[in-house]
């Protein structure tokens, strides 16, 4: 007898009327369940992938999507801590899938502490006995005010949600959605557990909890900026509040530090006022903060030395942004190059080095930013002799603050960039003019050596001697000469000197005993 021969189409059907054998149920990860049981939605098993094998005929298989099959699940009675089980039949063949219970306090115990206006990342990874792979992230709060409180969420995919309990499991539901945030009402010293949810392996990406603009009554100003900025046309508005923090308080009389990046405020410049006004809520203060000119920028800017590199962390000079001048001695091609390095700060990254050159007026003359694929840059022109050229330098990750730290975080280079070597200049003003600056750093006068770096046609040795001046004064500054040494101090003069005070002490003290 011969052999049937069956195509692939016969297979399947031959095997479709045999019996199953059993059905495997892929969801990816095990999925975790909080004890809110009620909310506990099935849309993650009905698209579940499914693999039916069938008996008998070479172990044939067949891969489909639950919810194509019509499966009925069926829920646990009673939930208990630990593994649950959802059931289902194809087929008469039962399908179980286990969901894992996380227990209420074992999510309160391992909650993160959740901050107002604190970024919170989601996705912490734990485990335990209760949890397999973690599908929820917790965070808790206590407030130390009544009233209505807002969450703002950045989430990575669809499937997440975000639910709000209090400390006795009840669910706190939301007052509303407007502008993508959720609105609570929370009670004073009451701490409640943010559960966030998420179909995939991280919750959310972000969240952040803030109290309610609108329940604001007051705002003042809690502390000044750290340190003015320099303006041009008043266009740097951000930095001019950089550090600034204003107390408010709220309709149930507690108050709350906030930062400006927490307000929302306006630079008031039509009239060039030197004041800015920051809101919160329908509440709004005025801040009066001193206006710093281009000038004092400019006259404040570090001076570069052609072909030696300058590092911006060791500039004293305003929030963010740096100013470094330059003037050339002979007219030609000089490149500008910034460099970025790895910090820490604000978090791990490598700088990217932004500059603007300007001319002595303030003019912006280019913009310099990445050069080619690389975030540093170089950038040639030709500058003209005895001309003062400002580079203004900033991170463009981090435009408004700068630590002061020993950290090397950005550079500034400026060399000749002509074909021709660089000609000898007839007199070269770079070492009085960092002379200058350092004086002005210590609070050293320098009317005189400014005097001659003015005149119109100084020679060397005028400004080789201004130099040694300033530089005499510095080392001075540095290292104060001590008080010469009293000669009555020691020897034969100074047991006599000795000897006399002890009995002008013995005195004092007979007359103080007997109250003289």
């Amino acid at each position: 007898m011969g052999v049937t021969t069956l195509l692939s189409a016969d297979i399947r059907a031959y095997a479709l009327s045999r019996s199953v054998d059993h059905v495997e149920v892929y969801i990816g990860d095990r999925p975790s369940l909080f004890p809110d049981t009620t909310g506990f939605s099935l849309s993650t098993l009905q698209n579940a992938q499914v693999t039916i094998y069938f008996g008998n005929v070479h172990d044939y298989s067949e891969d489909t999507n639950a919810s194509k099959l019509g499966l009925d699940w069926t829920l646990p009675t009673v939930w208990q801590p630990g593994a649950n089980f959802i059931t289902s039949s194809y087929r008469g063949v039962p399908i179980s899938v286990q969901v894992n219970l996380i227990p209420f306090d074992v999510a309160f115990r391992e909650a993160d502490v959740l901050v107002l206006h604190g970024q919170h990342s989601g996705g912490s990874t734990y485990y335990n006995e209760y949890i397999d792979s973690l599908n929820y992230d917790f965070a808790r709060y206590t407030p130390s005010g009544s009233g209505s409180y807002r969450i703002h969420t950045d989430w990575t995919g669809s499937g997440t949600s975000l639910t709000v309990y209090d400390q006795n499991h009840v669910v706190v539901s939301p007052t509303k959605t407007q502008d993508g945030y959720t609105y609570f009402s929370l009670v004073k010293n009451n701490t409640y557990l943010f559960v966030q949810y998420s179909e995939q392996t991280h919750a959310a990406k972000e969240i952040v909890l803030s109290r309610d603009p609108a329940d604001a009554t007051k705002i003042s100003v809690y502390k000044a900026p750290n340190s003015p900025d320099y303006y041009d046309n008043f266009t740097s508005k951000n930095s001019a509040v950089e550090g600034l923090q204003c107390r408010v308080t709220y309709k149930d009389g507690s108050t709350e530090i906030v930062g400006v990046w927490n307000l929302t405020n306006t630079l008031v410049n039509e009239n060039k006022e030197a004041y800015i006004d920051l809101s919160y809520g329908d509440v709004t203060v005025r801040y009066d903060y001193v206006w710093h000119p281009f000038s004092d920028a400019m006259r404040l800017a570090l001076p570069l030395v052609v072909g030696q590199q300058e590092i911006t962390n060791l500039v004293s000079g305003n929030s963010g942004k740096y100013y470094f001048s330059f003037t050339p001695m002979v007219s030609g091609s000089y490149k500008f190059s910034g460099v970025g390095y790895y910090t820490q700060f604000p978090y791990p990254h490598f700088t990217d080095p932004v500059a603007e050159i300007l001319d002595a007026s303030g003019k912006v003359l280019k913009k310099v930013d990445d050069t080619g694929s690389s975030t540093n840059f170089n950038y040639s022109m030709q500058l003209t002799t005895g001309e003062t050229y400002y580079v203004r330098l900033w991170d463009y990750f981090n435009e408004t603050s700068f630590p002061f730290t020993n950290e090397k975080l950005l550079s500034l280079t400026v060399s000749w960039a002509g074909i021709d070597p660089m000609p000898t200049p007839l007199v070269d003003s770079t070492a009085l003019r960092v002379a200058i600056y350092n004086a002005r750093v210590k609070g050293i006068d320098t009317t005189q050596a400014e005097a001659v770096l003015a005149l119109s046609n100084p020679t060397q040795a005028q400004l080789n001697d201004a130099t040694a001046a300033l530089e005499t004064a510095i080392a001075n500054k540095d290292n104060p000469s001590p008080l010469p040494k009293n000669p009555f101090s020691s020897g034969i003069f100074g047991a006599i000197s000795d000897f006399f005070r002890k009995i002008i002490e013995f005195f004092q003290r007979i007359f103080g005993f007997f109250g003289f």
